[in-house]
């Protein structure tokens, strides 16, 4: 994010990016450069769902998956 106007840098998720809450600890493949990432709680505050994302380096979610 752009501290002076406040823009979204980098991964925006392809607007795909369906849960409450994101892992403030994705991982990257150093060889693919996909994004691995997580969220628990992800449809609100105490649920017990999980969503999964693959996102790839441009910053589209290729895979998502919510349990």
């Amino acid at each position: 994010m752009d501290p002076h106007t406040l823009q979204t840098e980098g991964y925006y998720f392809d607007g795909k990016f369906a849960s409450e809450t994101f892992t403030a600890h994705p991982k990257i493949d150093p060889q693919t450069g996909e994004m691995f990432a997580f969220g628990y709680a992800a449809k609100g505050v105490t649920t017990r769902d999980t969503a999964y994302y693959l996102i790839d380096k441009q910053g589209r979610v290729k895979t998502r998956s919510m349990v």
